[in-house]
């Protein structure tokens, strides 16, 4: 398969990053298929669950849904995470219903927080709520996957990470980057990232291993 694009599911079509971009915008875009927030972001969420199912490497038994994550003694302390990647041990899922899921911690291998607009207030809110999963497995990943990012430039982001412990664990994947133009943020331009299946493949493939 060429770099940059991804296998498109049962119809064979591959997905390139223009054809997401034209997808995003449809979903988010004051004009597009829908209006309702709640809609729009549940329907974000299926079209990266989508795309990271078309991304997982075969052979590796790995899922991705829905659902909460039980770390075997707390009870509902783990908020309900957009997304999970996970090995589809049967012990281990809980639960399993219409892909929402309920899976033991230690087979976690990523949670996906999917947005529309990322900013910094997601990531210093979400990590704190991961940080004991983090810590107690050291091989998962907190990928952090928006439409657009605020609009902020790709250096920004990664500086909300600076000094953060769980850093070294925490992925910021955007379809679409701000600028270095000068101006009223909610006017500046937004770049589209052509490498955003690479990021999230390389993402993926990390925890895959």
């Amino acid at each position: 398969m060429p770099r940059g694009t991804a296998r498109g599911g049962e119809s064979g079509v591959d997905m390139k990053p223009e054809d997401l971009y034209d997808k995003v915008d449809r979903l988010t875009s004051r004009d597009g298929w829908v209006a309702d927030t709640q809609t729009k972001g549940r329907m974000l969420e299926n079209l990266v669950r989508e795309l990271i199912e078309h991304l997982l490497p075969p052979g590796r038994n790995l899922r991705v849904a829905t659902g909460c994550v039980w770390d075997g003694h707390s009870r509902g302390d783990l908020p309900q995470s957009d997304l999970i990647i996970f090995e589809n041990r049967p012990n281990a899922v809980l639960y399993d219903s219409h892909d929402v899921v309920v899976v033991h911690s230690a087979v976690v291998r990523a949670i996906v927080s999917v947005k529309t607009n990322l900013s910094k207030q997601d990531v210093d809110t979400e990590i704190p709520d991961y940080r004991d999963l983090l810590r107690k497995q050291p091989r998962t990943l907190l990928i952090f996957f928006a439409a657009a990012a605020e609009p902020i430039r790709r250096e920004t982001a990664n500086a909300w990470l600076h000094g953060n412990p769980a850093k070294a664990q925490v992925r910021i994947v955007c379809a679409r980057w701000g600028t270095s133009a000068l101006g009223p943020r909610s006017r500046r331009p937004l770049t589209p990232n052509t490498k955003v299946f690479e990021e999230l493949s390389e993402a993926i493939h990390t925890v895959a291993t």
